[in-house]
């Protein structure tokens, strides 16, 4: 106020506002050379090039991937400890996530605060996340800071303490979320997708687990899970950023005396093959609102048709302007937005399609995705203009996906998990560009198979169920909050 006082208060300001002649050719200065009636075109494309990768092996059978990149005094690295949710028991889903929150409790004599007050007195940032393949560490650091950062990376890697009292605590706060998470509807649908169309597979297993497992689970279990999966031989060690590999070697501290020892069997149990089409109907009485998910199996990330049914899932529900989107938020108004999405796993992912809908439309919206996901498959192929579209958005945007060293780090993890050719980033947008609308046609027609779908309803079973009867699309299965089919004597109407 006071500044507005000094300069803006004495004397007056006059603005004199004239509104410029309409711009034509003739008006255009001679000396741009260019004609501003008329929106400009895309220009040239750049070539998109990676730094060159360093690979080498440490002596304990670490295996560690360099990309250096020195726009920045920055370092981001991930450690894979393949695993996840494939390398779990049958009878204890969960326990990988609930082993690696168990390394961030206290390791090398340090509790969890103060392991937590180190990383924050370094300014770096580390965390823990399981995928259904592996468990990942992420860490980012200042260069200069990245010694002392790994060193509490080794630690918990190597020497964690697991001490009792919080494992009791991780117990307590993960039933409390668990319990949160039953009043989420995404999250109910999207754990009983996985486990209708998985089976028995391990990758069924929802991240978080389940009560039983969180009652039953014991500290012994944890330190044999830890001692099974986390070996330097299991591994692998992706840094980028700002620094060369003699100065990554010194830095390894732990992780390079992290001791060998004999890795897990390669690989997860094959995914078992899709039954015939039914609705899994997942009861919230009153509910204002369903949740209609479809799911199928989908295809490993190292199968041959991996750009096609990425460029698929584009067209399909990957998009705002996709079909699904389009159809049932912009022309039928059923939902805020409707996706797709395509996972790529090691034995096998999956195609959800998925829309929260009012209850009065469930079964309609339900009838609009199995048409969409029938005329992606061959019935309605995409147009020309479908399929530009998709790629564009795939492609031209693809560079931007690799502008830091963190965002390096994770575009490198599939090529390392999953074994993929070390040229894979490269060699992506190019593939992607090439896939034709008859590749995508035979994608679907492989892949998307309506009479092979599971279909995962969460919402008010007595409000949706007859429509559900009349529209025939299989038979009708309730499911418990876990996503576990019901025993016959606890259906409503004893079916």
């Amino acid at each position: 106020m006071a500044a507005a006082r000094r300069y803006l208060g004495a004397g007056r300001l006059v603005a004199r506002v004239e509104p410029l002649p309409p711009l034509t050719p003739s008006a255009r200065p001679a000396a741009v050379g260019v004609d501003r009636t008329v929106m400009p075109g895309p220009g040239p494309e750049s070539a998109f090039q990676l730094p060159p990768r360093q690979t080498f092996t440490l002596p304990n059978g670490l295996r560690v991937v360099l990309a250096e990149h020195h726009k920045l005094p920055l370092v981001s690295v991930c450690l894979i400890v393949r695993g996840g949710l494939a390398a779990e028991p049958a009878t204890r889903p969960g326990l990988a996530d609930l082993t690696a929150a168990m390394l961030r409790e206290g390791a090398g004599g340090r509790s969890s605060t103060e392991l937590a007050e180190a990383v924050e007195a370094l300014g770096a940032e580390l965390s823990w996340v399981t995928w259904p393949d592996a468990v990942i560490a992420s860490l980012s650091a200042l260069r200069h800071r990245l010694e002392p950062s790994l060193a509490l990376l080794g630690d918990m890697v190597t020497r964690p303490d697991f001490p009792p009292a919080e494992m009791e605590r991780l117990r307590q706060q993960r039933r409390v979320r668990l319990t949160q998470l039953q009043d989420q509807p995404h999250y109910l649908a999207a754990v009983a997708a996985q486990r209708v169309v998985y089976g028995a597979h391990p990758y069924a297993h929802p991240v978080a687990g389940t009560a039983a497992c969180l009652a039953a689970v014991t500290l012994d279990e944890v330190r044999a899970h830890w001692r099974a999966t986390c070996v330097p031989g299991n591994a692998v060690l992706v840094v980028a950023g700002d620094i060369t590999r003699p100065e990554l070697e010194s830095a390894l501290g732990g992780l390079a005396a992290w001791p060998a020892a004999p890795a897990p069997a390669a690989g997860p149990p094959p995914v078992p093959p899709p039954g015939d089409r039914a609705v899994y109907l997942l009861d919230r009485p009153g509910a204002p609102q369903s949740v209609v998910t479809v799911a199928l199996t989908g295809i490993p990330r190292t199968a041959p048709d991996f750009a096609a049914l990425t460029v698929l899932n584009a067209a399909l529900g990957g998009q705002f302007v996709s079909r699904l989107n389009l159809n049932l938020r912009e022309d039928k108004g059923y939902t805020y937005g409707a996706r797709s999405r395509v996972s790529f796993e090691a034995a096998g992912g999956t195609l959800t399609a998925a829309a929260p809908v009012e209850t009065r439309v469930t079964v309609a919206a339900l009838r609009e995705i199995l048409a969409e996901l029938d005329g992606i498959a061959g019935a309605r192929p995409l147009s020309a203009g479908e399929l530009a579209y998709a790629k564009d958005s795939l492609v031209n945007g693809y560079a931007r996906r690799f502008e830091m060293p963190d965002q390096i780090v994770r575009e490198l993890l599939d090529v390392y998990l999953y074994g993929l050719p070390d040229d894979e980033p490269e060699t992506l947008p190019g593939r992607l560009r090439a896939v034709t609308a008859a590749d995508v046609a035979e994608a679907g027609a492989r892949h998307i198979r309506t009479d092979r779908l599971a279909v995962v309803i969460v919402g008010d079973a007595a409000a949706v169920r007859p429509d559900l009867e009349a529209l025939g699309c299989g038979a009708i299965v309730p499911l418990d909050s876990d996503g576990c089919p019901l025993p016959a004597s606890a259906h409503p109407d004893g079916d």
